[in-house]
């Protein structure tokens, strides 16, 4: 089956080894009586009769369709094995002064009438009158499957694919009841002759919703876990190239970061804080129950533009859900790669009904939402000139060409110039789904266009499709769910982010001869031409194909085994040029090129064995699996050089030197684990989960490693104590878990001798150097997390509270350990007794403010308050951690000098010297700790629906501190200097006034240049970059379903959307939340139609 599986070959015979497999279940089926013959076995003693029901739908395949005169919380004893359905249907209700009847797979409870004997599904009733209409939901999409009921008569059907039904009545008069699970029954009065349309609103039960956890789903209600989640319903609302964006704001604990704002650049994830020094604190990406390798892949050094990141080959549209997984009872049971947080990402699929086309078109723009105030010339000369009376020094033409030679009544923005251009925006989304009972599908294709705010034509293209299919057997015991999907994404950028260079000086010469070719100096003098970097390209084509089969067979009374198979490939190809007419010609030219060329291979098979049923008057759920996986690696890098035709710089044609390498690792994963929960009388739930791991990634005897977690809750609002005296709590729970996981995300053959090849040759022959020494000795990193939380609602839950406490320490910290020069080795990768500590509570507040038919309000609040610290770090003294990290302080903070201020009579920042030597040096002074982890943080989200129209906006806020924006300029040329600089050094200190909040002017490199150069390293590179952000808004109107039936139209929806609108901050830097990484994230509007026939 592995080697099956390995080559891809499975995923072409699986669907026709499912079709012959099935074809006799299927025409077997086709008996009308086959769904009464059903054979289930139930066992309940004084039970909720919803819970039978469900049992009986588990079992069966069939649903349940009822009215409100149902009560479904009835107690109810029944004790059958291996029997009929329609036996257990008499035992509940035929002396309950109910009927059913047997509709297609769907089963009616129907009040009964005097006299109402028949229950087969063959009944029917001579009638004189025809209803008939359809069902639509809130958006206009039509509902399969509704039940729609006569009061007070066993006359009633379901809505076919169209969500279209009839029925015949005696009477023209009467009241049509109509129902469907996960959305609000509504009653209308009888027209016979027209046709009846019916609007269904969804039934916001945020405690029934599915929750997706580790190999299975569950429910808000009987989770133990802490688990956020966010639906395609509000993905879908943001106009974002990467899904991990819609997280922001939303979910408590949960700190997503975008690096840039260029398009296709990597998207940080962080779940309730850093817990390892060293080692990789990205969490794991499972899609579709298959581990996905989200690391940025690279081989080229050099910009943030280099890291590409594979999350964004999965385009939004194309997910159903995201489930946050984040203490240890959700995530143990995915051992060592769960320790750092899960990201399970749930994929569409098709639905059953006729076949639906849909399209969903939108195009916009974005821009830089905020720039520096830079001097202009009259300023910037200002500045130059007080500079040289400041040292002293009379400016000549050598040293100050650019206000004495160069004219100064020429002034450009260069800032404006080159990144405050419009990003152009494109995105097409085309989905094929329907199926019946057995078999659905869903079929898309998907495409994405963005520009850059840069001169000239880059951009971030791509293109991809993806194929789901579903079927179970007519029995319902077999179920088979099959994805695959491939994307093209083709990333061309220029090599530099041009925010970096948008301070060139204002009265900067011509950038280009007449003739079009660059310009590098005038009037003798050199200058730094920034349209160079438009000719420095860089390029990356990523491939991404990703598989999987999800499979269940159901033998016997709730066991079933099942197999989650997956395989996915990246490839990447990068090539990165500097040509010589990039290059200034005064210097020494060299035309280079470097290539990279990347595949990342991983298949994963997790076959497991799962147990359901009642056990001792509770539910038990039991699951074994194991796990199988492994990625691979290998790839190469070419440097070029010598190139004497810029036209030939795109290949190593034409190159006079050639150096290239190889990279090849293997990665390997097995583990056994297992799960066991029970829910004892709707109030008491208990989940272990015990998780046994080997890597490849540790030495003999060190490669296996154990763990696992326990979890509690108790639904106390079922207690009859509760419900007497606390009637208006509707829902409360408290939970508690505590866990361990683990951490190998150190890299390959790190214990290992490793050589690397040499570029000097002996005799002749290529030799090899030792660059890694052998140590086995190195263990797994281990996080145990602890958790309570308290879950409560009231108003029958239109008032949700969460609030959750958390302390995650880690330890045994995996980090490089320094060696002494005499072994020939820099380092080694040890165990350190390092421990790490996150410590937090979270708040989620869910309010259902209106729910009237035509109009809704619903809103949402997160909260997060988290706490880092290194605890304790023994013998940290003694290396060079010191310099980075304080016992007691955040792993995010850095050592700075203290400022003491600027001296009145120098005009030059003075700093505390700490150790008294008379010297201001690193690290001795630098004993000032300043935290970059945010404070708190969280979102305020509110949507709003009335009639047709809907509303939907996100409030980010985040307090924090952050790098100063000046700190780019600190680490250069001090104010003075030929560099242009924004409008707030205007602020200085100057001979003979007091005040001031800078320095004084220098254009040399004395005491002055020397005290603004340890700026960049001292208190003031520390400022507030807290911010208050619109980050999302999103207007649409829905086109009423009864003007679109005529033309059949499911569905014609336009809207407005809108990100980063709007951001209110004291930071004065390009941003906040990118703070001095580059090119901010861009605010972004677009406008677009939605259709589905």
């Amino acid at each position: 089956m592995l080697k099956l599986l390995k080559n891809g070959k499975f995923f072409i015979f699986f669907p026709i080894m499912c079709y012959f497999l099935n074809s006799p279940l299927t025409i077997l089926g086709q008996t009308p009586a086959v769904a009464e013959n059903i054979p289930v076995s139930l066992s309940a003693v004084n039970a909720p009769l919803i819970t039978v029901l469900k049992s009986i739908e588990k079992q069966t395949g069939l649903r349940f369709n009822y009215s409100g005169d149902l009560d479904i919380k009835r107690r109810v004893t029944i004790d059958q094995n291996k029997k009929p359905v329609s036996e257990a249907l008499k035992t509940l209700f035929l002396e309950k002064g109910f009927s059913y009847k047997f509709i297609d797979k769907n089963i009616f409870i129907i009040k009964s009438q005097a006299g109402a004997t028949d229950n087969s599904s063959s009944s029917r009733t001579d009638s004189t009158y025809l209803i008939k209409g359809r069902v639509n939901d809130s958006k206009g999409i039509a509902i399969p499957g509704v039940t729609v009921m006569i009061r007070g008569t066993a006359i009633g059907t379901t809505t076919n694919e169209s969500g279209e039904f009839s029925l015949n009545t005696q009477t023209p008069q009467g009241t049509l009841h109509v129902s469907h699970t996960g959305y609000r029954a509504q009653d209308m009065q009888i027209s016979a002759g027209h046709t009846i349309n019916v609007v269904l609103s969804e039934d916001v039960n945020l405690l029934e919703e599915t929750v997706v956890i580790a190999y299975g789903t569950t429910t808000k209600k009987y989770n133990t876990g802490s688990i956020g989640t966010i639906k395609s319903a509000v993905i879908e609302k943001q106009p974002v190239a990467n899904a991990m964006l819609t997280l922001q704001g939303r979910l408590a604990g949960v700190v997503v970061t975008q690096n840039t704002g260029m398009p296709g650049s990597r998207v940080n994830v962080q779940i309730r804080g850093r817990n390892s020094i060293q080692s990789g604190n990205e969490p794991l990406y499972v899609i579709d129950g298959v581990p996905f390798n989200s690391t940025p892949i690279n081989l080229l050094s050099g910009s943030e533009i280099f890291y590409q990141n594979p999350l964004n080959s999965i385009p939004p549209s194309d997910i159903e859900s995201i489930d946050i997984l984040k203490d240890a009872d959700a995530t143990a049971i995915y051992g060592s790669r769960g320790a750092n947080g899960v990201v399970l990402v749930t994929t569409k699929k098709g639905k059953t009904g006729k076949t639906q086309l849909g399209l969903n078109l939108s195009a916009g723009y974005g821009k830089v939402s905020r720039f520096l105030d830079y001097m202009n010339t009259k300023e910037y000369v200002a500045m130059r000139k007080e500079a040289f009376e400041n040292d002293g020094v009379a400016p000549s033409d050598a040293t100050a060409y650019d206000f004495l030679v160069w004219d100064t009544t020429r002034s450009t923005d260069w800032q404006r110039k080159l990144i405050g251009g419009t990003s152009q925006y494109r995105d097409a989304q085309l989905s094929l789904s329907g199926g019946s009972q057995q078999t659905t599908f869903l079929f898309s294709g998907n495409y994405h266009y963005e520009t850059t705010v840069f001169p000239g034509d880059f951009s971030d293209k791509r293109i991809g499709a993806r194929l789901n299919v579903n079927h179970s057997s007519i029995d319902n015991r077999f179920k088979a769910d099959i994805s695959a999907s491939y994307s093209n994404d083709n990333n061309r950028l220029i090599s530099q982010d041009l925010s970096f260079v948008s301070s060139l000086i204002p009265n900067l010469p011509d950038t280009h001869t007449p003739d079009g070719k660059l310009m590098w100096y005038y009037k003798g003098y050199n200058f730094q031409n920034p349209y160079a970097y438009l000719l420095k390209s860089y390029s990356a084509l990523t491939d991404n194909f990703i598989s999987n089969a999800n499979l269940k067979y159901s033998i016997y009374n709730g066991l079933s085994v099942k197999a989650n198979l997956g395989f996915t490939n990246t490839q990447l190809k990068q090539t990165s040029t500097n040509p010589a007419a990039s290059q200034n010609p005064d210097y020494t030219v060299i035309a280079t090129a470097d290539f990279g060329n990347n595949t990342i291979k991983t298949w994963n098979a997790e076959p497991q064995i799962e147990y359901v049923n009642r056990l001792f008057g509770g539910n038990i759920e039991a699951l074994v699996g194991s796990t199988f996986q492994e990625s691979v690696i290998s790839g190469n890098t070419i440097n070029a050089s010598g190139y004497n035709d810029d036209g030939t710089i795109g290949t190593t044609t034409g190159a006079s030197n050639i150096t290239a390498r190889t990279n090849y690792s293997q990665y390997r994963f097995v583990s056994l684990f297992g799960r066991l929960k029970y829910i004892l009388n709707d109030k008491y739930i208990v989940n272990f989960n015990g998780r046994r791991d080997g890597s490849t990634r540790f030495g003999p005897g060190k490669k296996y490693g154990n763990f696992a977690s326990a979890g509690l809750a108790w639904l106390f609002f079922n207690e009859a104590f509760v419900k007497d005296n606390l009637s208006f709590l509707s829902y409360g729970k408290l939970r508690g878990s505590y866990g361990s996981s683990g951490n190998d995300k150190i890299g390959d053959y790190q214990y290992l001798d490793l050589s690397d090849g040499t570029i000097y040759p002996y005799g002749g022959v290529s030799a090899l150097m030792p660059t890694k020494i052998f140590n086995s000795d190195y263990a797994w990193e281990v996080n145990k997390k602890l958790e309570f939380g308290l879950e409560l609602g009231f108003l029958n839950n239109a008032i949700l509270f969460n609030a959750n406490y958390f302390k995650n320490k880690s330890d045994n910290q995996l980090i490089n350990y320094t060696l002494p020069t005499q072994t020939g080795f820099s380092l080694v990768v040890r165990n350190f007794p390092a421990v790490v500590k996150n410590t937090g509570v979270e708040f989620e507040l869910k309010t259902n403010n209106v729910a009237r038919k035509d109009w809704s309000w619903n809103s949402s609040v997160n909260l997060s308050v988290i706490n880092n610290k290194l605890v304790s770090f023994p013998g940290i003294e003694n290396t060079s951690y010191a310099a980075f990290y304080t016992i007691g302080q955040p792993l995010n903070a850095r050592k700075v000098y203290k400022n003491t201020g600027i001296d009145p009579n120098t005009g030059i920042y003075t700093y505390l010297d700490v150790n008294g030597d008379g010297f201001i040096s690193s690290p001795t002074d630098q004993q000032v700790t300043k935290s970059l982890d945010p404070k708190y943080y969280g979102g305020v989200l509110n949507n709003i629906r009335f009639k047709n129209f809907e509303v939907d906006f996100l409030f980010q806020f985040v307090k924090q501190e952050g790098n100063n924006y000046l700190n780019p300029i600190l680490s250069t040329n001090p104010p003075g200097a030929i560099m242009n600089q924004p409008v707030d050094v205007l602020n200085r200190w100057q001979t003979g006034k007091t005040g001031g909040e800078f320095q004084k002017y220098t254009a040399s490199t004395g005491d002055a240049y020397e005290a603004w150069n340890k700026l960049g390293n001292s208190e003031a590179a520390i400022t507030d970059a807290s911010f208050i952000r619109l980050k999302n808004l999103s207007v649409s109107y829905s086109i009423p379903s009864q003007l679109l039936s005529r033309y059949k139209i499911a569905l014609l929806r336009i809207y407005i959307q809108g990100q980063n609108l709007l951001t209110i901050t004291n930071y004065k830097g390009l941003d906040p939340e990118t703070q001095i990484s580059g090119l901010p994230p861009l605010r972004m509007l677009t406008g677009g139609i939605q259709i589905t026939l």
